[in-house]
């Protein structure tokens, strides 16, 4: 083997912050807004739009329909709920009085005797 040695490699190009080497590969390009065929260049068809909104309009119709609903059954039962409480108490306070009334009249004839 005869002949001068190979040259030496050339320095690597400077990257700004010292060091060296490539420089890191461009950032991929952003993904478009949307789904899965967006993603991929496939736009959806024109229709999808429009029929996500009038779905999403009447979800939100049966749902405000039904929470009305909810709302009158549980004011109906709120007010039978009290109207009970309310018969309970008037019973007990005319029960109360009768018992009043009974000791009142035992006393007197007690009284009396």
């Amino acid at each position: 083997m005869s002949g001068p040695p190979p040259p030496p490699p050339p320095p690597p190009a400077p990257t700004g912050m010292g060091g060296g080497g490539p420089a890191p590969p461009p950032p991929p390009p952003p993904k478009p807004a949307g789904g899965a065929l967006e993603a991929v260049g496939i736009p959806p068809p024109p229709n999808v739009q429009q029929e996500a909104s009038a779905a999403t309009r009447e979800v939100q119709g049966e749902a405000s329909a039904a929470k009305k609903q909810v709302e009158g059954e549980a004011a109906a039962a709120k007010k039978q709920v009290e109207d009970e409480a309310a018969a309970i108490k008037k019973q007990a306070a005319d029960e109360k009085k009768k018992v009043e009334d009974e000791a009142k009249a035992a006393k007197k004839q007690m009284e009396d005797e």
